[in-house]
């Protein structure tokens, strides 16, 4: 069952005016908190909030989101994520996260963020291997995964193969990508707990 908080997932879907004022009004405050505690400045803070947000809305638009846990967790984790990457980028060192401190309404629901950070780690991880996948079997597959496409039969008219062709070349990729994901060393990391 989701969480009460999916509707601000269900506001960034169908650009709900009222209630990206409420997610800006409600969690802007954290994210340039965060971003401030950790070597940035409040205008670096405003930046990660709005990149946040968008990462979120492209996966709502790309693959749909399901919250099991507060928005402003979820909202939280990938605004220090990005923010990390930003610090690596920067080649700032000495970057210590008050593991979610001061962030109220999060601290009490640590089992539902530690699923939530698991599956970020999975996705990275899938993510990360998807790379590796020929640009073929990229196409097929995120074509397949998104919702460009009415059906597989309409997809492979518009990649110019058979129905046939596709399901399989689609198996095997999956196939491909998931041996890859499996071979992995962070994935018996993630395996083992």
């Amino acid at each position: 069952m989701p969480h009460p908080d999916q509707r601000y997932i269900q506001a960034l879907r169908e650009n709900n005016p009222k209630l990206i004022q409420e997610i800006n009004q409600n969690f802007r405050p954290a994210i340039i908190a965060l971003c401030k505690k950790n070597s940035g400045n409040h205008q670096e803070g405003e930046d990660l909030f709005q990149e946040a947000l968008l990462a979120i809305w492209r996966r709502v638009r790309e693959q749909g989101i399901e919250l099991h846990v507060p928005f402003g967790a979820y909202l939280y984790r990938v605004a220090k994520n990005k923010w990390i990457n930003i610090l690596k980028q920067k080649a700032r060192r000495e970057v210590t996260f008050e593991d979610l401190s001061g962030y109220e309404g999060v601290e009490g629901d640590s089992e539902a963020l530690e699923r939530l950070e698991l599956i970020e780690r999975q996705e990275a991880l899938i993510w990360e291997r998807f790379k590796e996948l020929s640009d073929r079997c990229q196409e097929i597959l995120k074509g397949a995964w998104s919702q460009t496409f009415s059906s597989m039969e309409s997809m492979a008219d518009s990649l110019g193969v058979s129905y046939g062709y596709l399901r399989k070349k689609k198996s095997e990729c999956t196939a491909r990508l998931m041996k890859l994901v499996k071979e992995s060393h962070s994935f018996q990391h993630l395996k083992n707990g």
